[in-house]
């Protein structure tokens, strides 16, 4: 007997996909997991039931069948395998998902190889889960916990006048006296309860400092990553 799944088409035109990426290793590169290639691969003409989209391997083994085989052509919708992508970034353990982001870092530059350097994009991780639909998006997010950072135009501009706000922050948080999430939380969350900021205003300006983007991982956790040293440097640079 012989058979085949339905053709692929594109979302956009529903014509057949004869160009774009076709060859598997591509969508590795592009920071997709194996495991959610095969879930979404899998789900293109053939269905487990009416409503699950997520199976691991051995449930695809032990339920695949020519019966749930559908004969229209199914749509490859770039969405969904990010959506399914990131349900697998975020299942994965810290130590898992930091291994498979060290290529993509390592190829941006990023000294990961270090027993050291590891260890930060291992504490990093957790940070990153929420934010990533493919693991190519982190080396950009996490740049700054490896090197000086350079602000781009959106946090040029946040930064645009904001010197003395700044120094009053390096100061506050200068004088924290344990370097963790919660006191650094409290400090900035009570210094812009003073200046009557709210919290986009407040903390704009300081991540823009600190990372050079507005784009990063959460900020108050961030910063404990980076640490006290570097953090006061980089907000007193701008003032």
């Amino acid at each position: 007997m012989f058979a085949h799944l339905p053709l692929l088409v594109d979302d956009k035109d529903g014509r057949c996909r004869s160009g774009g990426v076709t060859w598997p290793c591509a969508y590795r590169d592009q920071g997709f997991l194996p495991e959610a290639m095969v879930n979404y691969l899998a789900l293109l003409g053939w269905s487990l039931d009416d409503k699950t989209n997520i199976f691991s391997r051995t449930e695809l083994v032990e339920h695949f069948s020519l019966a749930r085989v559908g004969k229209n052509p199914a749509a490859f919708d770039v969405a969904k395998l990010e959506w399914l992508n990131g349900h697998y970034i975020r299942s994965s353990g810290a130590h898992d998902v930091a291994t498979a982001l060290a290529p993509f870092c390592r190829e941006e530059g990023l000294p990961v190889d270090s027993p050291a350097g590891f260890a930060v994009l291992e504490e990093v991780t957790p940070l990153l889960t929420e934010r990533m639909k493919r693991l190519s998006e982190a080396p950009s997010m996490i740049r700054f916990l490896f090197e000086e950072p350079r602000p781009d135009d959106k946090a040029a501009a946040a930064l645009a006048g904001q010197e003395s706000y700044l120094a009053e922050v390096a100061d506050r948080l200068q004088a924290v006296e344990k370097w963790t999430t919660a006191a650094i939380e409290e400090t900035m969350r009570a210094l812009a309860a003073e200046r009557d900021l709210k919290p986009k205003k407040a903390f704009q300006p300081v991540r823009a400092a600190v990372t050079g983007t507005l784009v990063s991982p959460p900020l108050f956790e961030s910063l404990e990553i980076l640490g006290r040293e570097r953090t006061l440097a980089r907000l007193r640079a701008q003032t």
